[in-house]
This record gives structure tokens, C-alpha cells and sequence, in this order.
């Protein structure tokens, strides 16, 4: 018992409170999310609403570079075993950046509310999703690789961000 109370505490620091995160940890699994969507508000040349990414991009919007966009057929190849997790989202995305200390890495204002799609993948595959356009929504993995561990991901339905 004393063996299983010292495993629990060193998750538990290893991970924050997040009792998701700590049984994906268990499993080997980490989750790691996408940008699937985005509310716009006062977006020139683009209606207000929920748009797709890549409707966004083909408005030719200043999307960042390096924000995490990839389909699940780009994971799968990367990493190989996928499960589908669901979807989540970034509620308010004033000031906004993936990348600590990089200004081209920022969401731009117009964007109110970001949608994302999530997936558990083996926590030996983050760097390859990484490199595929998927961040780990744990903190401590975010930090780690350099990206903003500040980011507020809610769980979504997926039908709310359409």
C-alpha cells in the first residue's frame, strides 16, 4: 500500500492534479491536440463563426506558422497507433501564442475561440506528434518542448465547435 501511496504522489507531482492526465500517465499514454477550428469576430473578407483551419487558410488569414494543425491521418503516420479522445477548446485566445517568446506564433485578435481535436497517443511518440502538428495538452509536456503552458484547454462537446 505504501508502494502504490508514493507512486500516486509522484504522478500527482509529475502531472498536477488532473486525474485524466495521471491515468493516461499510468497507460503510457499522453493526449495531445490539433486546431480543428476557430470563432471569428470581425475578421475581414470572412463571415463571423466557427470556420475549419483550413477554410481559414485558403482566406488567406495570418494564421500562425507554427500553431498546432494537422489531420489525424498526418498523426497516425507519425506515431502509428491512434485513439480518438474527443474535442476540447482554447475559450479565450487574447494574446494567445504557441511557442513562448515568438510574436509570429500569436493568434490573431479575431480569433474569439478555438476549437481542437484530441487523440491519446504513446507517451514515447510525443516529439514525432510534435513534429506533425499536434502539442501535448499536459502542462508539464508543453513546458518541456517550449510551448506556452499557459494555455486554458476546456473539454468541448464536438458538435460546439462546427
Amino acid at each position: 500500500m505504501t508502494r502504490a501511496a508514493v507512486l500516486l504522489c509522484s504522478l500527482l507531482a509529475l502531472a498536477g492534479c488532473d486525474e485524466e492526465t495521471i491515468e493516461n500517465l499510468v497507460e503510457g499514454k499522453v493526449e495531445v491536440f490539433t486546431i480543428h477550428s476557430a470563432s471569428t469576430t470581425n475578421l475581414t473578407g470572412v463571415p463571423d463563426g466557427y470556420h475549419t483551419w483550413a477554410e481559414l487558410q485558403s482566406y488567406s488569414v495570418d494564421l500562425p506558422a507554427n500553431a498546432p494543425f494537422g489531420t489525424r491521418d498526418d498523426l497516425v503516420n507519425a506515431v502509428g497507433s491512434v485513439t480518438d479522445s474527443g474535442c476540447a477548446k482554447i475559450p479565450e485566445t487574447s494574446g494567445v501564442c504557441f511557442k513562448e517568446g515568438d510574436a509570429s506564433s500569436c493568434l490573431p485578435t479575431e480569433l474569439t475561440e478555438i476549437g481542437l481535436k484530441t487523440y491519446k497517443i504513446d507517451l514515447s511518440s510525443i516529439e514525432d506528434a510534435i513534429n506533425a502538428g499536434f502539442y501535448p495538452t499536459a502542462v508539464q509536456y508543453l513546458d518541456q518542448f517550449g510551448l506556452n503552458s499557459n494555455l486554458s484547454i476546456e473539454d468541448a462537446e464536438c458538435s460546439a465547435i462546427e
